[in-house]
């Protein structure tokens, strides 16, 4: 049965060709998802890395509000010992005065300490 055995044959080269073309399609595919993966960690990084600048600078401005707050606590701390010396006894306004620079100085305070928190 020569029919038969060239039959077989051709089917096995059609089979073997078939083969190679899913072979070629598999190694195309594999080469276009690398490159897919590629770029999609180029940009992730490139995100990382423009969020960690971004994290910098912010921890930077931190810093530098917590010196401005405790410039500012020093300054009113001065501010209240020399309002403190002047008050004469039974002055109600200069006794205001120094209760708001108290409180003024405690929200200063808590004020440093969420910056210091958050640096």
């Amino acid at each position: 049965d020569t029919r038969v055995s060239e039959a077989f044959g051709r089917h096995v080269l059609e089979l073997e060709v078939e083969a190679q073309e899913l072979q070629a399609a598999a190694v195309a595919e594999v080469a276009r998802l690398r490159d897919e993966c590629g770029r999609a960690q180029a940009r992730t990084e490139e995100s990382l890395m423009r969020s960690v600048y971004s994290l910098d600078d912010v921890g930077k401005k931190l810093k530098e509000q917590a010196k401005e707050v405790d410039h500012t606590i020093k300054h009113a701390e001065r501010s209240m010992y020399e309002t403190k010396k002047k008050l004469q006894s039974g002055d109600r306004v200069g006794a205001e005065k120094v209760r708001s620079l108290e409180d003024m100085l405690d929200d200063l305070r808590q004020t440093r300490k969420e910056l210091q928190a958050d640096i």
